[in-house]
Order: C-alpha cells, then structure tokens, then sequence
C-alpha cells in the first residue's frame, strides 16, 4: 500500500487538511466538519488535479449544485494540463 501524504492548504480563512489515501468507493471526498479533503493515492496528473479541485470547491462552496462543482474541477485541470503545468508521469 502506498503511503499516506498529507499536507494542509488554507481555504478561505480556514485550513485544511488533504490527504492521499487509498478510498475504495470514489475518487475523493470532502468532510465540512473535519476540515478534511482526501484523494485516492493511485490517481496522478489531470485527473488528480480534477478531484482536488471538485474537493476544494466543495468545501469553499458546499452549497452549490454537483453539476456545476464537476464541471469546474474538470475546467480547472484541463486549464493546468493546457498550460503544461504537470509533471510528465
């Protein structure tokens, strides 16, 4: 098994903290109360992008609707691979 990265990151005036963990069921998660993001540690480049972005979304604007959280977390990390801003894995 891999091993667990965490770090923390501030959204808005709160922090933080992600993780990379094996998640069997989904690809990422965001508990509010926590104040705890994680993603599978098996995804890489675009599509780990992609899931820290709907994450992060979530926990700044928990609120609004999937549909609008999926289609800017796939925006944002077709952005950053435009840009050539991953690593070559």
């Amino acid at each position: 098994m891999a091993k667990r990265r965490r770090s923390t990151i501030y959204i808005g005036d709160k922090r933080w903290k992600v993780t990379r963990c094996r998640i069997r069921t989904h690809r990422g998660d965001c508990d509010i109360e926590k104040k705890l993001i994680r993603a599978d540690d098996r995804l890489t480049g675009e599509d780990l992008v992609e899931v820290l972005a709907h994450e992060i979304i979530h926990a700044r604007l928990w609120d609004i609707d999937e549909q609008a959280v999926l289609d800017l977390g796939i925006a944002i990390a077709r952005a950053v691979a435009n840009e050539g801003l991953l690593k070559e894995e």
